[in-house]
């Protein structure tokens, strides 16, 4: 099946698709390696629970109190299904370590 002739693309395009290249490099290493940006987002969530928990019962105010407490028990479910998959994932690399290590001294007896 015979092509047409290849369009060229706009300069207007090109930056835009170097931009798009750009951003998923940089979403990219932030889902790899930059894990601390999440945790700090959390790690924040909690101590705004915590002072507005402590504002609450300085000024006697039960809602502000009560939202405090909500913003830090909010805070700490999000950081539950992280926290158990890291573990999945922690203890599926010690089982497959186990294996590999059991194969390896397998075949250096025989």
């Amino acid at each position: 099946m015979a092509r047409g002739p290849r369009r060229q693309t706009s300069p207007r395009r090109s930056v835009f698709n170097a931009h798009r290249a750009e951003e998923r490099s940089v979403s990219e290493q932030t889902r790899a390696g930059n894990r601390q940006g999440k945790e700090v987002h959390m790690d924040k969530d909690r101590v705004e629970g915590k002072a507005k928990k402590i504002e609450g019962k300085l000024t006697g105010d039960e809602s502000r109190e009560a939202e405090g407490r909500l913003q830090e028990k909010a805070s700490k479910a999000k950081d539950a299904p992280r926290e158990l998959w890291e573990d999945l994932k922690d203890e599926a690399g010690r089982a497959y370590n186990e294996r590999e290590e059991k194969k390896d001294r397998q075949k250096t007896r025989s």
